[in-house]
C-alpha cells in the first residue's frame, strides 16, 4: 500500500518476467493468467486516479468506470451547468456511462418552513433580486454543514 512508483515498477519487472508466457517453465495457461493479473495490477497501481478508484471502490469501481469524486463533479458540472447534489459516481452500464447523483450527506432539515423565507431558484433570483434596486441579504443554509449547524438559532432568528 505505501510502496513508492520505483518500487511498483521494480516488482512488476520481476513478476512479469517470472510468469512471462513465453519465459515461464510452469503450465503456459497458467502463467498467461498470472501475467495478466499481473499487468492488470501494475496498470492500476502505477496510475494514480486508478489507483484511488481500486482503493475506495475495489476492482468493481474499475469495471464499472468510477472517476475520482472531484473529476467526476467536474465532468458533472461541464455537462448539466449546475452543481450536483452531493457526490456524484460515473458508472458503465451496458457500455453506456452514467451519471449517479449520490445526494447530500446528512440530515434533510427544513429549518424555514413556516416562514417568509423564499427558496432561491432562478425564477424567483431573476425576478425578485435581479430586477430589484434594494438591496437583498442571501444566506446559505446547509444542514450537514458544522458552520451552518453552529450558527443555525441566527438563522432561525433572522427568518
Amino acid at each position: 500500500r505505501n510502496a513508492d512508483q520505483g518500487a511498483i515498477k521494480k516488482a512488476y519487472r520481476a513478476k512479469s518476467l517470472e510468469y512471462h508466457p513465453d519465459k515461464c517453465s510452469d503450465d503456459k495457461d497458467a502463467c498467461q493468467t498470472m501475467f495478466i493479473q499481473v499487468s492488470t495490477a501494475y496498470e492500476v497501481l502505477s496510475d494514480a486516479e486508478k489507483r484511488k478508484v481500486y482503493d475506495k471502490h475495489g476492482e468493481e469501481g474499475l469495471k464499472e468506470g468510477h472517476k475520482s469524486d472531484e473529476q467526476a463533479k467536474a465532468m458533472f458540472r461541464q455537462f448539466f451547468g449546475r452543481e450536483p447534489d452531493g457526490n456524484v459516481r460515473i458508472v458503465n452500464r451496458g457500455g453506456q456511462m452514467m451519471f449517479m447523483e449520490e445526494g447530500e450527506p446528512g440530515p434533510k432539515e427544513d429549518i424555514y418552513g413556516n416562514t417568509n423565507v423564499t427558496e432561491l431558484n432562478k425564477d424567483v433570483y431573476n425576478s425578485q433580486v435581479n430586477d430589484r434596486i434594494e438591496p437583498w441579504v442571501v444566506q446559505f443554509y446547509k444542514p450537514n454543514n458544522d458552520e451552518s449547524q453552529e450558527i443555525r438559532g441566527e438563522y432561525i432568528k433572522f427568518a
